[in-house]
């Protein structure tokens, strides 16, 4: 998590960081198929997954979340192998994401479902003492 994103938490709180999360997936350009909310063999609601076409050819993961108690389960890898693949159904060539470089199991995730990590980032903000 970045430092807008623990601000916007402090801020807003958890519910309020969700709800800004929502109003920003409805405005991506998606098929509706490309944003999925996984649920458990109880139907309770585990994560979610979701692209967003850049341009042409080219689409981003914009969204992978896991509920924090379902964590460790497998469920980012199901709802990352569902969203690439529906991705890849609608003829995309080349998808691309990020996760904070301390977010190992984000990262493992990736790899297991094929994605080649070729960059890192670094953000950096301050704020007056």
């Amino acid at each position: 998590m970045d430092n807008s994103q623990v601000s916007i938490r402090a801020a807003e709180g958890r519910e309020g960081e969700a709800a800004g999360r929502l109003r920003l997936a409805r405005h991506r350009d998606h098929p509706e198929r490309w944003f999925v909310v996984g649920v458990d063999p109880a139907g309770d609601a585990v994560g979610y997954v979701q692209a967003a076409r850049v341009h042409g050819d080219r689409a981003i993961m914009a969204e992978l979340g896991v509920v924090q108690a379902q964590r460790g389960r497998g469920y980012a890898g199901q709802l990352l192998a569902y969203g690439t693949a529906a991705v890849l159904d609608d003829g995309v060539t080349q998808i691309t994401t990020d996760t904070d470089e301390a977010n190992r199991p984000m990262r493992a995730a990736f790899a297991r479902c094929g994605y080649v990590e070729f960059a890192t980032r670094h953000d950096f903000s301050w704020g007056r003492p």
